[in-house]
């Protein structure tokens, strides 16, 4: 395994959601792909710091609560991408749980239950195109899939 850029990564998202969450579940769904995602941005756990100022030992720090975190990607909107329109009517319905495959360039695979908390936009300048970024809420740990 060596060092790789993102160029090449592929997001896609399936309406279902595994029977288990493994990597034999993920597999089993059908998966779209998300046109023109250009940055997914930082995702997965983070554990929050708890400090507490004890009078003669001084300052006690513990791991807190951890958070599957979300993520982000920016994406250039196209209303005729099936991909993109599956995303962006998920929001319509929070409860709704989706699952997002994340396909790297060397072959890996992050997998992930999410649910779609929001699909704003974002209108740059002349140059730049239309773009929403939605809120992928992390239901599940990423499960992590060597390449075959």
């Amino acid at each position: 395994m060596g060092v790789i850029t993102g160029a090449g990564t592929e997001l896609a998202i399936s309406a279902a959601v595994p029977a288990t969450d493994t990597e034999a579940g993920f597999e089993a769904l059908t998966y779209t792909r998300i046109a023109y995602a250009s940055n997914l941005g930082t995702y997965g756990p983070t554990t929050e710091l708890q400090t507490f100022n004890a009078l003669f030992e001084g300052e006690i720090q513990l791991k807190g609560t951890t958070r599957k975190g979300q993520m982000n990607p920016v994406i250039a909107l196209d209303r005729s991408d099936a991909g993109q329109a599956l995303a962006i009517a998920a929001a319509a319905d929070p409860t709704d749980e989706y699952s997002i495959r994340v396909t790297f360039s060397n072959g890996e695979k992050d997998y992930m239950r999410v649910q779609v908390l929001g699909v704003p936009k974002t209108v740059g300048d002349s140059s730049s195109p239309v773009t929403w970024q939605p809120i992928f809420a992390l239901k599940t740990l990423p499960i992590e899939v060597s390449a075959a």
